[in-house]
């Protein structure tokens, strides 16, 4: 895999991201395939560049597998040699899935490094009322705990998180009319958690409701956050842009800092990126930043106030965009030569500053992964076919598919 380096424009404040300085090439692997299987896509990397991908076997299914570095395939399976679809991996290697049962249903699970797996059950029935009927499960964090949803049996999608040793549980809570403002939620669903998790407490959740006032449904972003040591969840509400027919979503949460970022819908209904401060619900958008650009942006990942995402340039292309949101610091990724268009995806965090990593169209109709960092824009080129493009990023090291000579696609890490 080559790596092909070009300079992208900086903006004011952006000092650390857009020094110009020497790049240095980045050396990928092709973490292989099954037995008798030809195609492998990348979903998920930790820290320690243990990968999580969906890979094909000699039967024709598609497995879901766990790859520490330098290591076998261990393949993740039910006890009925059901098949799994991976959501995520922590840092001591506990993979998040959803797997299907012998009903031919899925189910969430969380699958340990030892190899031991734990099926998480739906809220259960209290009181007389019947339990739910199904559940799923989404991101993990470090110790273990997992957010999903769980369905009622008339329906309703109920946001839950599963404390990390535990397969029942926490249903966290939704708004009411009567205590937010006259926003009743209808479904509400966690799309992200942070780290900050002891004993006696849980993680900060973000998410985005479904919300019913006076008779119209909207969506608004949420903050999930316990109420003290011990004690249950409570859920804020976090405010949406001047609109009054403004619509929001969460996206990514800051690591034990509980600032959150997001999208809202603009005056003319054009998605913003936004981003709220810790301990606070103003919303801040992206728009005064973009030089000379639309209000069009959408938001991917955070880490500490750094946001990455697509914004929609003057010409009407999209590019991927860098935003430290406190001070408004922004940069255009930019694209590379051939390309028009390219998004960012994740930032890899360890070196001396962030580097940001998403896909760009190269000409042709291909797209190649991308690193961007101290003002130069890599391209990461592909394991021999025309297309590649990255999945995940896990600390300093990134996961991704690409096409190789034959057609099929690969998963491939870096470091």
């Amino acid at each position: 895999m080559t790596s092909r380096i070009h300079r992208t424009r900086c903006f004011a404040l952006f000092a650390a991201l857009c020094l110009i300085g020497p790049g240095v090439q980045a050396q990928v692997t092709d973490i292989g395939l099954l037995p008798g299987g030809t195609t492998c896509s990348g979903v998920a990397i930790n820290n320690s560049g243990t990968a999580v991908a969906h890979c094909d076997d000699s039967q024709g299914r598609t497995l879901t597998v766990r790859k520490p570095l330098g290591q076998a395939f261990q393949t993740l399976l039910t006890t009925s040699q059901n098949t799994c679809r991976a959501v995520g991996i922590n840092t001591q290697n506990t993979v998040s899935a959803n797997c299907r049962n012998d009903a031919g249903e899925f189910v969430p699970l969380r699958w340990l490094a030892n190899l031991q797996r734990y099926t998480l059950t739906p809220i259960p029935g209290l009181l007389g009322l019947l339990p739910d009927v199904a559940a799923t499960g989404g991101a993990i964090n470090d110790s273990d705990w997992i957010i999903g949803t769980s369905i009622s049996p008339n329906g309703q999608i109920r946001p839950v998180i599963w404390p990390g040793g535990q397969t029942a549980p926490e249903m966290l809570p939704l708004m009411t009319a009567l205590t937010h403002g006259g926003l009743d939620a209808v479904t509400c669903e966690p799309v992200a958690l942070d780290n900050t998790t002891v004993a006696f407490n849980g993680p900060l959740v973000a998410g985005t409701c479904s919300v019913s006032a006076n008779g119209t449904v909207r969506s608004r972003a949420v903050l999930w956050r316990r109420t003290g040591n011990g004690g249950s969840y409570a859920v804020t509400v976090l405010d949406a842009l001047a609109n009054a027919d403004s619509n929001c979503s969460a996206v990514a949460i800051e690591d034990g800092g509980g600032a959150v970022a997001g999208t809202c819908t603009g005056t003319n209904d054009e998605p913003q990126a936004v981003y709220w401060a810790a301990g606070g619900t103003a919303v801040q958008s992206i728009v005064p930043s973009i030089p000379g650009g639309s209000a069009r942006s959408t938001v991917a990942a955070m880490v500490g106030n750094l946001v990455v995402g697509s914004f929609r340039t003057s010409s009407g292309f999209e590019h991927g965009y860098a935003w430290q949101a406190p001070n408004l610091s922004f940069a255009d990724v930019g694209v590379l030569p051939g390309g028009f268009n390219s998004r960012a995806v994740g930032i890899l965090t360890g070196a001396i500053v962030p580097i940001v990593v998403g896909v760009s169209e190269v000409g042709g109709g291909a797209s190649h992964a991308f690193s961007w960092g101290i003002g130069q824009l890599f391209d990461g080129g592909t394991l021999g076919g025309p297309s590649s493009r990255v999945t995940g990023v896990g600390g300093g090291r990134l996961i991704g598919t690409s096409h190789v000579a034959n057609g099929h696609e690969h998963a491939f890490i870096g470091p």
